[in-house]
């Protein structure tokens, strides 16, 4: 594959701590959580129902940053990729990628932060890098000089249906949620009751236009 042009080791030191830091903000979202259901503030304890939002966030951040990984290596060549992993090593050559899925926030840059890149090789063979690993940036870089036809292929095709289905029926059970909470407010008696109603709606609505929005992007997306 010819000369070896630069080592990326994939950082696990860095995961921890924001682990730690994902596990924190969860425990405080889910105590807020509890909170509502037992102090009464008129109605307005309800409005502690947003802090599911960042548990739902911060749970499986936390999940993923703090459970066991073993060390590997990425080894970029002239004429290829190499992956080490708990002692064992695969290489391809730029001809053998057949596809690539790249998410990233904001333009690639040298250190790869925001880049979730996996790749799929003629053999089968799936190997994924993201922004800890070190200078990622460089291994989306060749990819996209190399294998610019490769990009143009979904990874996992059926991820695809996975993911309408998911993102459809966040939609659609948020905006019915926020709908019978609508409904069910002129029918309510003044006070806590209503506005704890308001705040689901308001809490529902949120997510369901967001994931409308990811939806729609997708959909979008898969046509390109």
């Amino acid at each position: 594959m010819g000369p070896l042009v630069s080592t990326h080791p994939v950082g696990l030191k860095r995961r921890r701590p924001l682990g730690l830091a994902a596990v924190a903000m969860a425990l405080i979202s889910a105590l807020l959580l509890v909170l509502m259901f037992f102090i009464d503030l008129n109605g307005f304890q309800y409005v502690l129902v947003f802090a599911a939002y960042p548990l739902l966030i911060s749970t499986p951040i936390a999940i993923t940053m703090l459970r066991p990984r073993v060390p590997q290596t990425f080894e970029l060549y002239e004429g290829g990729l190499a992956h080490v992993r708990d002692g064992r090593r695969r290489e391809w050559t730029w001809e053998q990628v057949r596809a690539i899925d790249v998410l990233q926030n904001g333009p690639i840059s040298r250190s790869g932060a925001g880049i979730d890149c996996t790749v799929r090789f003629d053999d089968g063979e799936v190997v994924r890098f993201d922004g800890f690993t070190e200078n990622a940036g460089e291994i989306a870089g060749a990819l996209g000089d190399h294998c610019a036809e490769a990009a143009r292929v979904p990874v996992r095709p059926q991820r695809l249906g996975r993911l309408v289905t998911v993102l459809g029926g966040i939609t659609v059970g948020g905006a019915g949620v926020a709908t019978w909470a609508i409904l069910t407010v002129p029918h309510t008696a003044e006070g806590g009751d209503q506005f704890g109603l308001a705040m689901l709606a308001v809490a529902c609505v949120v997510p369901a236009v967001i994931s409308l929005i990811l939806l729609i992007s997708v959909l979008v997306h898969a046509r390109r």
